[in-house]
């Protein structure tokens, strides 16, 4: 294309300008996407810490409903 030598200072400021925009805009985009994916990752440990804390509260209403029933029965 065209050398240095034939662009005008403008034109060579413009074009480095546009060069670190372009740098700094990749850079970005990288940044954005670790944090997605570690937004991503956090989200899936707590629905993974959820589902184990609902699992547990769901056994130990089964075991308290079977005694509450247990005991009802040896009452009446």
């Amino acid at each position: 294309m065209f050398s240095n030598e034939d662009l005008s200072p403008v034109q060579i400021f413009n074009r480095k300008h546009e060069q670190e925009i372009a740098a700094k805009d990749a850079e970005e985009i990288q940044k954005i996407e670790e944090l997605r994916q570690q937004a991503r990752q956090q989200l899936d440990l707590w629905y993974s810490e959820r589902y184990k804390q609902m699992e547990q509260k769901r056994q130990t209403t089964k075991i308290e409903e079977n005694r509450l029933h247990k005991e009802a029965l040896e009452t009446s």
